[in-house]
């Protein structure tokens, strides 16, 4: 009698586990990935190919070849929506087969990057031009790294922006993106706002 009532309770106690037990929900179905997602899908494919491990190939047969000489905005204008809709699928599903926290980790890093790669984009516009703000990330230690390789061989630092290709520039943002979205936002725009400084000093010294 004993043994039945034991197993009785224990059997509840598992049912009663079971029922509380609940599915992780994807964050490509919740704020703020989602919103993300509906506004720039581009964006998260691309920002996912850096922060999530296999994702990469997912914009190789999205893009077209060489897609990371493209900026996001650059592939956005000129993608198909449907191959997006097909990879932002594959991402998702990718994701969601992640455990619980992995799946936590991925959206937050996604969301780092694209919200780095617009500020990035900002800070670029606010700009006197792109050489400057090039050369001027070359002069902050945090992003310097950012700076293709062999564009300090051809120039100093000053110079750096004057020498570089648009490929080159694209590098650098995809690099940029990398290195910020891995700080916190008042990191990050520190980071910044010491790259605009050096900007606008360095457009002092040409007048």
């Amino acid at each position: 009698m004993r043994v039945r009532t034991f197993l009785a309770v224990v059997c509840c106690l598992v049912l009663a586990c079971s029922k509380g037990e609940k599915k992780a929900v994807s964050p490509c179905r919740t704020a703020p990935l989602a919103d993300l997602i509906k506004q720039h899908p581009v964006h998260v494919l691309c920002a996912a190919a850096d922060v999530v491990p296999g994702a990469a190939v997912i914009c190789d047969s999205t893009f077209r070849e060489s897609w990371e000489t493209f900026e996001p905005e650059e592939l956005a204008d000129h993608a198909d929506t449907t191959r997006v809709a097909t990879g932002i699928e594959r991402l998702c599903a990718m994701i969601e087969g992640m455990p619980s926290a992995a799946q936590a980790e991925a959206g937050k890093e996604i969301e780092s990057w694209a919200d780095a790669n617009f500020a990035i984009r900002q800070a670029e516009d606010e700009a006197v031009s792109i050489e400057y703000f090039a050369s001027a990330v070359a002069f902050v230690p945090e992003v310097a790294g950012a700076i293709p390789d062999g564009v300090m061989a051809r120039a100093p630092n000053h110079m750096a922006g004057e020498t570089m290709a648009s490929t080159e520039f694209t590098e650098m943002d995809y690099a940029l993106a990398h290195i910020l979205s891995r700080m916190t936002k008042p990191e990050r725009d520190r980071v910044l706002e010491d790259v605009r400084t050096r900007a606008a000093e360095l457009l002092k010294r040409e007048e």
